[in-house]
């Protein structure tokens, strides 16, 4: 799985470099084959894409969904995949209702004809860094970051039960300049702030587990350009970094 994460990754990272790239603009294509990687691959790093295309859905088991909440998904169907569509449909709009298109084929696989329903579709999305509503529900261990929130140390997925695996799942509430933070699993979370969110010239709150914090802070502009050039991502803004253990 390192591997393929590395192929992909190393693709990205090749057109980063030699091509101005809109970074909210960016689309996950998947041919024959490879869904249930990309719906995994898609689940680790969501911030990273728009929205998912799937040109030959399959039925997939075994996959968390959770990390993939607010992700626009389009699907081709054919009569050969037509079962595959509606199963997966249900999974992924059990997480986030209305989240998936169907567009059905008017020609053989790898659907050319279905090119301007595509773009039409891509037209309307748009990657957004400060989702109010964030969940994380890691498939692999190493990869638990998703938007403005990143989980810590958690229950190793192997040797946990369904129950027991870490999750998290956080809703910004601007105007009560307050943050709901529901973790189960997991030590410690890190929260990645700016005004889109709360407004940091007034305190905030962050309630865990029913557990309220209060809090005001600097903004951190230094920090936030420092962020931001790490990850390359220049909607990556946030002047703020919380912190905190899991009561």
């Amino acid at each position: 799985e390192n591997r393929r994460i590395e192929v992909v990754f190393r693709t990205f990272g090749s057109s980063m470099s030699a091509v101005n790239i809109d970074r909210s603009r960016v689309f996950l294509d998947c041919a024959r084959g490879n869904c249930g990687f990309a719906l995994r691959f898609a689940s680790m790093f969501p911030d990273r894409f728009a929205g998912i295309v799937l040109r030959y859905p399959t039925d997939v088991d075994g996959i968390r969904f959770g990390s993939l909440s607010g992700m626009p998904v389009l699907m081709i169907k054919t009569d050969a995949t037509a079962n595959a569509v509606e199963a997966l449909k249900a999974k992924l709009e059990a997480i986030t209702p209305n989240s998936v298109t169907v567009v059905d084929a008017t020609d053989e696989y790898p659907h050319k004809g279905a090119g301007a329903d595509i773009s039409a579709w891509m037209g309307k999305q748009r990657r957004s860094m400060v989702p109010a509503h964030v969940v994380i529900e890691p498939n692999h261990d190493r990869f638990k970051k998703a938007y403005w929130v990143a989980m810590g140390p958690m229950n190793p997925l192997h040797t946990s039960s369904e129950a027991d695996k870490g999750r998290i799942e956080v809703d910004a509430d601007r105007a009560n300049n307050r943050i709901v933070v529901k973790a189960r699993g997991v030590e410690s979370f890190t929260l990645f702030l700016n005004d889109d969110l709360v407004d940091l010239d007034k305190e905030f709150t962050v309630v865990v587990n029913d557990k309220a914090i209060t809090e005001k802070r600097t903004r951190d502009l230094r920090g936030l350009e420092k962020r931001m050039a790490e990850r390359r991502d220049w909607d990556f803004l946030f002047p703020v970094v919380f912190a905190c253990a899991v009561p």
